[in-house]
């Protein structure tokens, strides 16, 4: 049997203090409680390969330290790009077809303007313009204007 002492108002306090802990508020946010005692949670957390773990609220939390990219719970591999800005003006920093990391990838490449059109790549945008005579947006079609023609009456 556990000793308790009464206190004011019929109200019972346990005073054994074996148990550290009963619930995760018990212990502090870098902390979690585990059979009745503050442990670091990251201690039995398997996170993927390169991965780093920190203790968030109480909870473990895999993540990829700067520099690496990718699953924090399978493996973290290096980074070529995390923004436009890590790339040259006329290349933007995006996904490959088929990669798992990001890449400065040029811009223009393939069939991005409509026919007839010029593309032209500045501040990690490409710009499609229709060239002359041709008239259009350039992205959706260029086109040859037609000379009305227009007959006085009189």
């Amino acid at each position: 049997m556990l000793p308790f002492r009464k206190c004011h108002d019929n109200i019972y306090i346990d005073l054994d203090f074996s148990d550290e802990c009963l619930i995760n508020d018990d212990c502090p946010l870098t902390k979690a409680c585990v059979s009745k005692e503050c442990v670091d949670p990251c201690l039995n957390t398997v996170c993927g390969s390169r991965a780093l773990c920190k203790v968030e609220y109480h909870t473990a939390v895999c993540y990829c330290p700067p520099g690496l990219q990718g699953n924090e719970r399978v493996g973290c591999i290096e980074v070529k790009c995390t923004t436009n800005s890590d790339c040259a003006s006329n290349e933007k920093c995006d996904y490959p077809r088929g990669a798992q990391r990001k890449e400065c990838i040029p811009l223009c490449q393939g069939q991005v303007c409509a026919f007839g059109a010029t593309c032209s790549a500045s501040n990690h945008q490409e710009e499609c313009s229709c060239r002359p005579p041709l008239k259009g947006d350039g992205y959706a079609s260029c086109t040859e204007r037609k000379k009305s023609q227009l007959k006085e009456i009189t």
